[in-house]
């Protein structure tokens, strides 16, 4: 496989681990959101249940006073008491059913405080847990995009080593070529002068044939 094919796929194979985090992340980011909404609804039913459970004790308060008052009348009315005794007998009901509410309120209020403080832990832990959700995600996206840049700078530079190497291979062949080349142009040279240097001298090989027969003639160079 040539560098740029690896290098393509190197890249296309980082671009999928990016988007694989990526989805890994907001899958995440996802179910942080779904469990804190269901943890606040079940704060939300507990709620509304104190609410409901305030407001069944304030009903009976009420209902009870009702029925005490109606029974007082009756009961003083049938004894023949009235005046003061009445009235003080009426406040003392109220006073009962002020204190049944009050009493039913406060631990509403309790109820509701608890509650609220929950919530708030349940939204600062949502917050810290999408925090560290997304701080974990950089990490591994940084330390994806690190091991990514130095695989390809790996690359780049055996490829730049590979080149260097085949072009002091390729120099080094076209020196040997070039030495051999001269080497074999320099011997016709040589036996171009001692022609001439022949010459020179009076040698004339068809002259010798021609004194001679029978047989070819034997070549020798005798220089004088």
């Amino acid at each position: 496989m040539s560098t740029a094919q690896y290098l393509k796929d190197l890249e296309a194979a980082n671009k999928q681990y990016e988007e694989q985090l990526r989805k890994q992340q907001l899958a995440a980011e996802e179910q942080i959101r779904l469990q804190t909404n269901a943890e606040k609804q079940l704060l939300n039913q507990e709620s509304a249940e104190a609410k409901k459970t305030f407001e069944e004790q304030a009903q009976a308060a009420y209902l009870q006073r009702m029925m005490a008052q109606k029974m007082l009348t009756e009961a003083l009315a049938y004894q023949g008491y009235n005046g003061g005794l009445t009235e003080s007998a009426y406040i003392q009901l109220a006073n009962q059913y002020g204190q049944a509410y009050t009493q039913a309120s406060k631990l509403l209020s309790q109820e509701q405080n608890e509650i609220s403080g929950k919530l708030q832990s349940l939204l600062q832990k949502k917050s810290a847990q999408l925090l560290s959700s997304r701080q974990s995600y950089e990490k591994k996206y940084a330390d994806l995009a690190f091991a990514y840049q130095k695989e390809r700078a790996r690359l780049l530079e055996q490829e730049r080593a590979a080149q260097l190497k085949a072009a002091a291979e390729a120099a080094k062949k076209q020196s040997s070529s070039s030495s051999s080349s001269n080497k074999t142009s320099s011997k016709p040279s040589s036996n171009t002068n001692t022609s001439s240097s022949n010459a020179s001298s009076g040698y004339n090989p068809s002259k010798n044939n021609s004194n001679k027969g029978g047989g070819g003639p034997t070549i020798r160079y005798e220089l004088k």
